[in-house]
């Protein structure tokens, strides 16, 4: 893992690094003349100068480090579908969210938008925690003139479905978090950030909280044990607070192979690169027990290889690509092994057309392979594998355990999408999504108070967002179940989930089920 990081960070100044750490660790830093950000007791994010990085390790204070991530945030009937509304349009037993906080970390939201104002034109949000800039309060919001933008409109739509007064959880104050500076994408990093300031403001505030995240990446194992995931289930567990995230768009995007290996034998894997591609990745994961030689082709005939773990780190020109493999491991928090692989065009783009990975069997005892490229928002739908599963293509970090995974279903005719991710989690086979919720052509407010169709993920998660709000307001704000957060509110909600008869559940597409309010709301009252 170190000397990859040494390949891939050679121009920086300073690198961003995850660890997971005990005791004091400030004097250890000062040492290597480092910065730290402490998020928990157990988790930071330290800024390094890269010749220093191995250094952590002589330190018994670290447990383990992890490299960042980046982040997409995910973008392809709902209230009465899901059960939120009775009569007249008013939400089930006259719930608003009212006492509860809901965390939005997104590309930002119109402040200046009325649907986020209460009737006297004061806003609702409670503050703006701009990750990579300043934090605006209420008082600051309300002058009208604070330097903030959410230049994609993403986080706006998010946060009106989930808050806005014509969205569900109409009456719950707001806290926004801005990552990704005004790109495209965030860094896994960010939204650990996010989570610590949402979470300690709710603390302050004394009030209980619902994050929603609809960002997410392919980078990782998929089975929620990574750094990142491991610090979400820690923060999860921390105070009164219910973590929604979507499933992701990868269903149908081609993102994900599955093969199985076998003594003696070998195995292709063929993906295919579009033509305006600079640089990517691959990231693979076997079982610890196989053991397998690998080769890389690149459309050219270019061959790398053959490659095995014992030499951990490999790099070619093949063509006009460079090519760097990394082999890395069992880790403290993982008992696979992954083969981490980056194509950069060594002039400008990665030589489109197909590439494959081939594996030579030599003394394999589990035999699965499964590789994911990065998701659709970067790299497009012509970078795909030949051969893809549509299994386990839920984005990272949906696939944390004690978060509440969201799926999407089209609520016009009670159908399943393509695109909403799927499960289950990859070794540790968690049931995810836990359920889903209307995600196609919802009607939203964005930027500038127009109104917009919204599509993805992303749509649906928003809607179990706040509908957290109203049960959360309903058990802790009114004194009914003062324990209704995390993983109690989360049985809750997949008990009350709506199942058809013509299918099994739980399942790889629905979960437990649609989405239903008045069912959870009803279980409970029991």
């Amino acid at each position: 893992m170190l000397s990859f990081l040494h390949i891939y960070y050679l121009v920086m100044i300073l690198v961003e690094v995850i660890i997971k750490y005990n005791g004091n660790i400030e004097n250890i830093m000062g040492n290597l003349g480092a910065t730290v950000e402490i998020l928990s007791s157990s988790f930071a994010i330290i800024q390094i100068p890269p010749d220093n990085i191995e250094k952590l390790e002589n330190y018994t204070e670290i447990e383990y480090i992890e490299l960042p991530k980046n982040l997409f945030f995910m973008l392809e009937q709902g209230k009465r579908s899901s059960c939120i509304i009775v009569d007249n349009n008013n939400n089930i037993d006259g719930l608003t969210g009212a006492g509860v906080i809901v965390g939005i970390i997104d590309s930002g939201i119109d402040y200046q938008n009325s649907i986020f104002k209460n009737p006297d034109g004061t806003t609702r949000i409670d503050s703006i925690y701009e990750v990579d800039g300043e934090t605006f309060y209420r008082d600051d919001i309300n002058t009208g003139n604070i330097n903030h933008i959410d230049r994609y409109g993403h986080g706006t739509q998010v946060a009106s479905i989930a808050v806005g007064n014509n969205g569900i959880a109409n009456k719950s104050d707001i806290i926004v978090v801005k990552i990704g500076k005004n790109e495209f994408f965030a860094s896994t990093t960010d939204i650990m950030r996010g989570i610590s300031y949402i979470i300690n403001r709710a603390i302050l505030l004394e009030k209980p909280v619902v994050i929603n995240i609809s960002y997410g990446t392919n980078d990782g194992s998929h089975d929620g044990n990574s750094l990142f995931e491991e610090y979400i289930n820690e923060m999860a567990a921390s105070y009164k607070v219910s973590i929604i995230v979507a499933s992701g768009n990868e269903g149908n995007k081609g993102h994900h192979f599955r093969g199985f290996l076998e003594n003696n034998s070998i195995l292709d894997m063929e993906f295919n690169v579009a033509s305006d591609i600079s640089s990517m990745y691959l990231s693979i994961w076997s079982s610890f027990s196989d053991e397998f030689e690998i080769e890389i082709f690149s459309p050219l005939g270019d061959r790398g290889g053959p490659m095995r773990k014992e030499n951990m780190t490999y790099r070619y020109r093949l063509g006009n690509t460079i090519t760097s493999i990394v082999f890395r491991n069992s880790t403290p928090y993982n008992l696979d092994n992954e083969i981490y692989i980056r194509l950069e065009g060594a002039s400008k783009f990665v030589d489109n057309g197909i590439w494959k990975i081939r594996f030579y069997g030599q003394n394999v005892i589990n035999g699965q392979i499964d590789a994911w490229l990065p998701v659709n928002e970067a790299v497009g739908g012509d970078t795909a594998f030949i051969i893809p599963n549509t299994d386990t293509t839920l984005t990272i970090p949906s696939t944390s355990e004690r978060v509440i995974t969201v799926g999407a279903y089209d609520s016009a005719n009670i159908s399943t999408v393509g695109f909403s991710g799927r499960g289950y989690t990859r070794a540790t086979e968690y049931i995810k999504p836990d359920l889903v919720a209307p995600g196609v052509n919802i009607l939203t407010t964005t930027v500038g108070e127009s109104i917009t169709s919204f599509t993805g993920t992303s749509a649906a998660a928003p809607f179990v967002a706040g509908s957290a709000a109203l049960l959360m307001e309903w058990g802790i704000v009114d004194r009914n179940d003062i324990f209704l957060y995390g993983e109690r509110l989360k049985a809750f909600l997949c008990n009350g989930a709506i199942r058809d008869n013509s299918r099994e559940y739980p399942n790889r597409e629905w979960g437990y089920g649609r989405l239903c309010l008045k069912n959870t709301l009803d279980l409970l009252k029991k």
